[in-house]
């Protein structure tokens, strides 16, 4: 059974920041403590790392929105065998250009469950 501390320390903030979704953007922002673009750009590695693996565990998911703000219904989920490649711009992490979509993440079910109640998850 998945525990919360079999998570990395990456992964254990990307799971708390959705709450319960964020904005891809948000979370080198974050993890870097609003540090400079050059911070955020280093940090994307170790996130798109901990994103994949928690798509891949089914405890979040990715989504992308080709135009934003829409409603939710308007989300195209991505498959977690293709995060990584979703995720692969740096750009889509550190700022949303006039042209871009904005990739979403949120939380499911069974990633709640693990947050909530650690261990418990499947």
């Amino acid at each position: 059974m998945l525990s919360i501390n079999d998570l990395s320390p990456a992964e254990q903030y990307v799971l708390k920041e959705l709450d319960p979704e964020a904005m891809l953007v948000e979370l080198p922002a974050g993890w870097t403590g609003n540090g400079t673009e050059d911070e955020r750009r280093r940090a994307v590695p170790e996130l798109r790392a901990a994103v994949a693996a928690l798509a891949g565990r089914g405890l979040i998911d990715l989504f992308d929105f080709p135009y934003w703000p829409a409603p939710w219904h308007e989300a195209v989920p991505i498959p977690a065998a293709q995060v990584l490649s979703a995720t692969a711009d740096d750009e889509a992490w550190l700022r949303r250009g006039d042209r871009m979509s904005l990739l979403t993440l949120a939380v499911t079910d069974a990633g709640l469950t693990l947050w909530l109640m650690p261990g418990a998850a499947p």
